[in-house]
């Protein structure tokens, strides 16, 4: 009984921001790695696909638009005011569960 009172006395002095960094580190990750594929490999298959003159299915139509969008250098700052955003909100949520 009393080692399951320490282990709720310990977590309840963590402050919440720490059981946040590990889904914010993997949604990071996650996402670094996902615009990086549509900005560089996809149209790679892309020029591939349309030399070869396959048509190709929607869903692979939707993945080519997403990586157009990435690639198209005025949408950067629309990225970036999202990551913005993003992370305001974050900041907001942390400083409200503290």
């Amino acid at each position: 009984m009393s080692q399951k009172q320490n282990y709720n006395n310990h977590i309840r002095f963590y402050p919440p921001h720490h059981f946040v960094f590990y889904p914010v580190m993997l949604l990071t990750v996650a996402t670094t790695i996902t615009v990086f594929m549509l900005w560089k490999v996809v149209p790679v298959f892309e020029k591939m696909y349309g030399a070869m003159g396959v048509k190709l299915p929607a869903a692979t139509l939707v993945i080519v638009n997403a990586s157009r969008f990435i690639a198209d250098p005025g949408n950067i700052l629309k990225i970036i005011g999202i990551i913005i955003i993003i992370r305001v909100l974050i900041q907001i949520l942390i400083l409200i569960m503290m």
